[in-house]
Order: C-alpha cells, then structure tokens, then sequence
C-alpha cells in the first residue's frame, strides 16, 4: 500500500475518521476503554481490507470475509453489548410479564468475559459437537473476569443473571440489596440500613378483600384489569384474594361496599432452610449482604446463613468439633472473595428470589434490563396490553 493510496482513503473518509476518533475518545474518558480500543482495531481491520484491491474487487474473496465480518461482529456484540431475553416468569409483574423480550444492556455494569467456549454464542455450536469438549460444558475453563462498566449495580435496578441453583436458567429481578448492607424484611416490608427502601410502583402483594357489595368490587376490578376471584365464606360474606400494588390498595381500601382489606404472608421458610434460625420471606433478617474482603466470624450461626456462598467461593472449609479448618490450618474467621446482591421480584407473592435461595454472586450477573420490546407473550393477568408496552424503558420502573 503507498501513500497516494492512503491519501486517498483518508480523503474518502475525512467525514468518519474524526468521528470514529472522538467517539473511541468519548468511551475512554467514560470508563470504557476496551470498548475504545475495540473500535480502533475493527477500523483498522476494515481500513486494511478495503483498501486491499486484491480482496476489494474479488467477489470469491470479499464475499467470504464479509460473512465473516458479520458473524464476528454479531458475536461480538452479544458478548460485550447487549443480548435479548425472554422474560421467563410472572415474578416480575407488573414492571415485565411472561414472555416479553427485553434487551439488556451488558455496558451498565461492564461485560463477563466467558468463562468457557460454551459461553460464546454460535461459536458453542462447534464445542458441543467434540464429545470431549462436550464433557466439560459446565466446567470453568477461563478465570472470571469483568470489564469496565458505564455504572454499579443499584439498588431498584432491574438485573438479569444466572440462576445460583443450577447456573443455567437465566432469571429476571429486582436488586434489592447492595454488597455491605444490612437488610431487614419486617412483615413484607423491606429496610435496608435501617430505612425503608424507595418501593417501585409495579410491586404488588396478595391481600384478602372482605366485601359486603360484590358487584361494585367487580365493576371496580374489572375497571382496573385486576384478576379476582369471589369466594365465600361462612354465613353470608364474601371476600376475593387479590393482587395489588400499593396505588391499587390504596384504591380498594377505600371503595364502599369493602369490609376489610387484609395483607396475606408469603408462604414458605426463608433461604436458611434452618429451624435454628426461623425466618419466613415476610420476616428475615437482619443479615449483612457479604462484600468482597469483608470478614465474619465463624460459627454456628454464620455458616448457616452463609453456607451457599462458602460452597459458591470453592472453599475447603469443614467443621470439627466446634472449630473450624481451612486447607487444613484452624481459623476463626473467613473473608468473602465476592461481592454479592438480593434480588426480588416485583409479584412479591409469586416470585422465588433471593429471600428463598439467598444471595447473587457478582460474577452470576449478566445485565441490566433496559428495554421492553415485542411483547407477544401471553400472561394469565387480564391487565395486559402488550400493544401499549413496545420499546418502553424500564427506567420508570
């Protein structure tokens, strides 16, 4: 290549070149630099190449490549971008519901680089097809790493991640929780360092309506698409469980014709699982949500509360007689490698989250949901109009 050629490719480009510039300048200072440099290299590659006439004017060879180029940089983009999921459950209502596709953003909170080949989209395909390779899909074969991001994980935010029980299912939820605080569930009610948390309006619970005017709680639910259903009771009243959020009870308690509006319990025990320490998903806590260097002391108590996260760090530690061994030496305390978050979901009473298996490690998080898009999913809940919900930020919620 001479110089009268690159002199004339710059002069071609003279538009784009300072763009690419100041937009590779603006992902440094904004605390993506792999991203900067990313795109200085593809413009080079593609700098390189088109201007090659040997590749540029044969169609045997550029067609080729160009295939290439696209599957590559599709990849790309799936693995330090963003990727679009399927909400999978109705753990999420009224903020998403079963079976819309949202994208998440992987630059939030700066991208995982795979762990294994099986991670990279497409390019698994070829991984699952050598028995060998096969053997090891849920084998770690690179260390844990992850880039720069434009944020933290914050509390309110929607986050997609890997399920902590299988690491496959891939799960949507709210972040409740950060690394280091202290969180407390006092009959439904969440507090984190001492202070009720700022509740999202799409978070609803399971109440008990006593009614003494059936057809005017009907006309009303109707009104709102809230599903209900009247049962009844002993003697001659009514009543309806129902679904509600906080603008939607607020509504309800004071319709005429409602006796009582009464909060039901989630059912179940809390992520302990232990009778030592009785907590329900209504009443849990209080419990520090470990961080990364922070330390705890070791005993009874403490390995019940955070038993998950000992067998999630790999660690080889065993109780003997009271005391406790690592690697064979007797310490008394242990300090967490990761940091770690509780998540929930919105559809308080239908959702399995953290308050049932505990905390997310950092290196399960995938991203943060962003948008809504193409909501052809179809939900049991009447309130749905999945026409009004295409390409809606999740910011509002």
């Amino acid at each position: 290549m001479n110089k009268r050629t690159i002199k004339k490719y710059l002069k071609k480009h003279r538009y784009k070149l300072p763009a690419i510039f100041f937009c590779s300048l603006f992902l440094f200072f904004a605390g993506l630099p792999w991203l900067s440099l990313g795109i200085i290299i593809l413009t080079a590659v593609y700098f390189i190449f088109t201007s090659i006439k040997v590749i540029s004017n044969n169609y045997f060879i550029s067609l080729p490549l160009m295939l290439l180029a696209i599957i590559s940089l599709a990849v790309l983009i799936r693995l330090f971008i963003f990727e679009v999921y399927n909400v999978p459950s109705e753990s999420m209502e009224d903020a998403l519901f079963p079976g819309d596709y949202i994208i998440v953003s992987k630059l939030n909170y700066g991208p995982k680089t795979p762990q294994s080949p099986f991670e990279i989209p497409w390019i698994n395909l070829l991984f699952y097809l050598n028995k060998n390779a096969s053997a090891k899909s849920n084998s770690t074969w690179w260390a844990y790493k992850r880039l720069g991001g434009f944020t933290k994980v914050k509390q309110g935010d929607i986050v997609v991640f890997k399920s902590i029980t299988d690491g496959k299912e891939i799960l949507v939820k709210r972040c409740i929780g950060l690394p280091g605080n202290r969180l407390q569930i006092i009959n439904g009610t969440v507090v984190v360092n001492n202070q009720l948390i700022k509740t999202s309006p799409t978070v609803k619970h399971l109440y008990k309506v006593w009614l003494s005017d059936v057809k005017q709680f009907a006309s009303f639910a109707d009104s709102l698409y809230i599903p209900y259903n009247v049962k009844h009771s002993t003697g001659k009243q009514y009543y309806s469980d129902i679904l509600l959020n906080s603008n939607e009870k607020a509504l309800v308690e004071n319709l005429k014709g409602n006796d009582s509006v009464i909060y039901k319990s989630v059912k179940g025990s809390a992520f302990s699982g232990n009778p030592q320490i009785n907590w329900s998903p209504d009443n849990l806590g209080p419990v520090i949500i470990p961080a990364k260097g922070m330390k705890i002391q070791l005993n009874q108590r403490n390995c019940i509360l955070y038993g998950q996260i000992l067998k999630n760090e790999q660690t080889d530690l065993y109780n003997k007689n009271g005391n406790y061994y690592f690697n064979g030496k007797l310490i008394s305390q242990y300090t967490f490698k990761k940091n770690y978050y509780f998540m929930m979901g919105d559809n308080r009473n239908y959702s399995y989250d953290s308050r049932f298996w505990g905390f997310v490690p950092e290196d399960y998080i995938i991203g943060k949901a962003i948008l809504k898009v193409f909501p052809f999913g179809v939900s049991k809940d009447k309130r749905i109009k999945k026409t009004s919900t295409l390409f809606k930020t999740t910011n509002y919620l």
